[in-house]
């Protein structure tokens, strides 16, 4: 069965449109949006980068598609693929949020911007 929607707020027009048109999971078509795939055209360096707000975790379907892909981006020739992170606010983003963690680890505003700057 499909996953129910936790904030349904948070979906676009398309996302509604899918899940209101096409298969779902039952029928064995998983869907995932994967929130940032980071690049730094000139270093060639890439990672992805899963936000979740609210300390919310990674559901199982999205686990699978998140591992699919970082074991692909492993693979990529003339890339230096830096990994597949996750980073939680308590809130909705770094300035409204009193905790922000990065793989589990607690960080500032600041760690979290070096982080994603010295990709």
């Amino acid at each position: 069965m499909t996953r129910g929607i936790v904030d349904g707020s948070k979906m676009t027009e398309f996302s509604k449109w899918i899940r209101s048109n096409c298969r779902d999971s039952k029928t064995g078509l998983s869907l995932s949006n994967i929130d940032y795939v980071i690049t730094d055209y000139k270093k060639k360096t890439i990672m992805i980068l899963e936000e979740k707000t609210r300390l919310g975790e990674v559901h199982f379907a999205q686990q699978r598609i998140m591992e699919i892909l970082d074991k692909a981006l492993r693979l990529l020739p003339d890339w230096d693929y830096k990994g597949l992170h996750i980073v939680k606010f308590s809130n909705e983003g770094p300035e409204d949020s009193f905790l922000i963690e990065l793989d589990g680890l607690e960080v500032t505003k600041e760690g979290l911007k070096d982080f994603i700057n010295n990709i």
